[in-house]
């Protein structure tokens, strides 16, 4: 019998290659991945410079449940050709696509930092579409703290070998971490994302329309649906305080974790745990029974 280490590597070889939905849009064509074959969906949508990879344990995991759709922000990931953009309003139409092209009407959305406001605004926009709303790391009292465009250099350093390691030891200090496994694993993460991107979309990166964030959740707490927290101690980016003062005014549950801001990379079987146990509060309890952290008492 395989082990769960076998079938997330195997998992993470084909997620690029299968299960792939191409949605029209104005600026190219937009691809959403699915994994799982039935239960209630799930979407998942990474922060805005991360790809799916960062997902794929925890992904992986609830797929035994539901069926669960990947989508790679524009300009990462099997959206690379598309442009880059900041703009809350453009990333929630390619939300609204995927979920209008799919054909999905209920959903329980999954988001990571600028995936959890496109969560929270279509929340807004389509009542009764979203089930539950999980936000991971994600900045709902202002824009967040990126902090990667700040360097002039940066555009020149994204050119080169040895700039693009100065940029990824920076930026694994600003998402901050634990201890030592973890800042190696953000490490290899984020090298392999710098080299994946062109250094034209890694020198336009910027935090999040402040404004339209504030706006968002301003309309969120009106109304909000049963919401989870996932929350790093160690989060530079989306600071843990800010945080549990969106759990307190939204009513949310909320869990810490012992990680900084890529929790869903880090603690995959945590927060996969987390998650189905707070399904099965909400009466959906997927497809077959929970999966069951080792871990947990």
């Amino acid at each position: 019998m395989r082990s769960r280490q076998a079938d997330i590597k195997a998992f993470k070889l084909c997620i690029r290659t299968l299960n792939k939905t191409q949605i029209v849009t104005e600026q190219g064509i937009f691809t959403a991945q699915v994994i799982g074959s039935r239960g209630d969906w799930v979407v998942c949508w990474p922060s805005q410079f991360n790809d799916c990879d960062a997902l794929a344990d925890f992904a992986l995991m609830l797929s035994r449940d539901y069926r669960v759709v990947l989508c790679d922000p524009p300009s990462m990931g099997v959206n690379a050709h598309l442009p880059y953009t900041n703009q809350v309003n453009e990333l929630v139409h390619y939300g609204h696509l995927v979920l209008k092209r799919m054909g999905i009407e209920r959903c329980h959305w999954v988001g990571h930092g600028a995936g959890g406001v496109i969560g929270a605004a279509l929340h807004s926009a389509l009542p009764g579409c979203m089930q539950s709303l999980t936000l991971v790391a994600t900045p709902m009292l202002s824009q967040g703290r990126l902090k990667v465009h700040l360097a002039a250099s940066t555009s020149l350093l994204a050119g080169s070998r040895l700039g693009r390691r100065l940029i990824s030891a920076r930026t694994v200090n600003d998402l901050g971490y634990a201890n030592s496994h973890e800042k190696e694993l953000l490490g290899r993460y984020i090298s392999g994302i710098l080299e994946r991107t062109s250094p034209k979309v890694i020198a336009s990166l910027r935090p999040l329309d402040g404004g339209s964030v504030r706006r968002v959740f301003e309309r969120l707490r009106v109304a909000p649906p049963p919401t989870l927290i996932f929350c790093g101690e160690k989060d530079n980016i989306v600071l843990p305080r800010d945080q549990r003062t969106v759990a307190e005014i939204l009513q949310a549950q909320f869990v810490s974790l012992r990680c900084g801001h890529v929790c869903l990379m880090v603690e995959p079987e945590a927060c996969a745990h987390a998650f189905l146990r707070f399904m099965q509060r909400l009466g959906h309890h997927g497809s077959r029974p929970a999966f069951v952290d080792s871990r947990a008492a």
